[in-house]
């Protein structure tokens, strides 16, 4: 029987996950203490031998607004809503990472690159939007190009991508295989969690849905198994961490349990479990949201003792994945 797998993967955006929203303004403490969160997640992951994926916005790898700017394609999306381009926006950054913490990244890509069994992943160039009107196959592969290049500028070949606000459009897989992309992070399999333009992702029942589904057992355990072959391979997300909310917090112990008894599922029947987070969402109540998310890694720990799950991150698992089909070819 084969063991369980833990699969973790993180949404590394600072800034660029909140550039479109209105009043983003608010968000800007809750970045900035994201810079400081990171770190502490690289030591817990270490202490409890976690593998992840940090799927990385591109515009982080540069450490100054005029590197950024040489270096942005020429084919940019024409997104019918202006608010969604972020190359609107670029006027408005700092010169670097001294004096604009909140749109450059490259000394915390540095440390995640230095942490044994952290791989850095992909989340777009320009936090792309796949999904939403004027988005097309040809912006978003000069868009997933530029995003490589970024990569290789400090020796990174990035092979694994996670789609931004989970805008997963099938016709744009066959790019991911051109480009060298071998895993991509798909959706639950609930219907509450399918692929769509905001507008339709972020309506209000859906939204009350996925609430309750990270308390309540709506949609199942989300684990899976996969049995056939991939070329670009999807790992779907089996759960994403929700931030601790002081309104809820006599319900803590519910939410942790129902990622708990999925995580047991998983290492029971030897499926997979993806869990996923944002760092940026610590930010807010840190040691809250740090001592939560140690809790499910000890209690991964246990799994691993017990019932031998393992820890891979998403690059590790798409050889895992290989290995075993040519096993059993």
């Amino acid at each position: 029987m084969s063991h369980g797998i833990l699969v973790i993967s993180l949404d590394f955006e600072l800034m660029w996950g909140f550039f479109d929203m209105p009043h983003k303004e608010l968000f800007c403490t809750t970045v900035l203490n994201a810079r400081l969160t990171i770190p502490k997640i690289l030591k817990l992951f270490t202490a409890y031998d976690i593998h992840a994926t940090w799927a990385t916005v591109g515009f982080l790898f540069f450490r100054t607004k005029k590197e950024l700017l040489k270096a942005l394609p020429e084919k940019k999306p024409e997104y019918q809503n202006s608010r969604f381009s972020p190359y609107e926006y670029l006027n408005k950054i700092g010169e670097n990472e001294d004096t604009d913490k909140l749109h450059f990244g490259a000394s915390l890509i540095e440390k995640i690159q230095t942490t044994p069994d952290q791989e850095i992943g992909t989340h777009t160039f320009s936090h792309y939007y796949c999904l939403e009107k004027g988005s097309d196959p040809i912006s978003f592969k000069a868009d997933l190009e530029t995003a490589l290049q970024a990569g290789e500028r400090i020796g990174l070949r990035l092979k694994s991508l996670v789609f931004p606000k989970n805008q997963l459009n099938p016709l744009y897989l066959p790019i991911l295989k051109e480009l060298g992309i071998k895993t991509f992070r798909g959706n639950a399999p609930s219907k509450i969690y399918a692929p769509a333009p905001a507008r339709l992702y972020n309506t209000l029942p859906k939204k009350v849905l996925r609430f309750l589904d990270a308390y309540i057992n709506l949609t199942g355990h989300n684990t899976f198994q996969l049995r056939e072959k991939h070329d670009t391979l999807n790992i779907p997300r089996s759960r994403f961490l929700r931030p601790y909310n002081s309104k809820l917090k006599w319900f803590e112990p519910i939410r942790l349990s129902r990622i708990k008894k999925e995580m047991l599922s998983a290492a029971k029947t030897g499926r997979v479990y993806h869990l996923c987070l944002h760092p940026h969402n610590f930010g807010k109540d840190m040691n809250k949201n740090l001592h939560f998310l140690e809790e499910i890694l000890r209690y991964f720990s246990g799994l691993k003792d017990e019932l031998g799950m393992t820890s891979f991150n998403m690059i590790e698992y798409y050889h895992h994945s290989k290995s075993n089909e040519n096993i059993c070819s």
